[in-house]
């Protein structure tokens, strides 16, 4: 899934109640495990590395990874649950929750890019049949899927947000929404007009 449908998704599947007033330790969290690739992307860009040698070849090498695979890793997030949730540090409970959410979204949406989700504990992962992205494996229908969910939850947070009498937190709310429809829309432009000649 893109990134910033997953502050959207995660958002709404993580209750009303802990998205009015946990928006930014859920926002965190939906976007820690994709951030270790936009610095990798950002780092290959800055080195005039292609496209192509990007997603084609860097993106697999082992090292980038296991660094990859760190930030999507359920064992790990597991043993930070217990910590925080033992400690009684909600915000850190729930940027971890949203983590979560985050990895076992993507579970059943990659294919020949799926990550190690028990890493660093088992090699294993999940090819699914089915991608986000790769036409070849269905990406155009689940991206149109992702596309109607993203503006349906997104449409019921904003009213939702409506319904708490802490404005300071509907506004944050409400303010992470916009943000991350307007990343939405910016990303798929970036995606289209980048990617979709290679």
């Amino acid at each position: 899934m893109n990134t910033p449908a997953h502050v959207v998704f995660s958002l709404a599947l993580m209750g009303r109640r802990n998205a009015r007033t946990y928006p930014i330790a859920i926002t965190a969290g939906a976007l820690l495990p994709d951030l270790a690739m936009f610095g990798f992307y950002a780092w290959q860009r800055f080195q005039g590395v292609s496209e192509s040698a990007i997603w084609g070849e860097k993106y697999y090498l082992s090292g980038w990874q296991s660094f990859f695979d760190t930030f999507n890793s359920l064992p790990l997030i597991a043993i930070g649950l217990v910590f925080t949730v033992w400690r009684g540090w909600k915000f850190a409970t729930m940027l971890l929750i949203s983590m979560a959410v985050h990895c076992l979204i993507d579970l059943p949406v990659h294919h020949d890019d799926a990550h190690r989700h028990f890493f660093p504990f088992s090699e294993y992962r999940f090819f699914s049949p089915v991608s986000y992205w790769d036409p070849q494996h269905f990406g155009n229908y689940v991206l149109t899927v992702e596309i109607v969910l993203t503006l349906i939850l997104g449409g019921y947070l904003w009213v939702s947000s409506r319904a708490t009498a802490n404005a300071p937190q509907a506004n944050a709310l409400r303010l992470i929404l916009v943000l991350a429809l307007a990343a939405y829309a910016f990303f798929m432009a970036f995606a289209w007009l980048t990617w979709s000649a290679l």
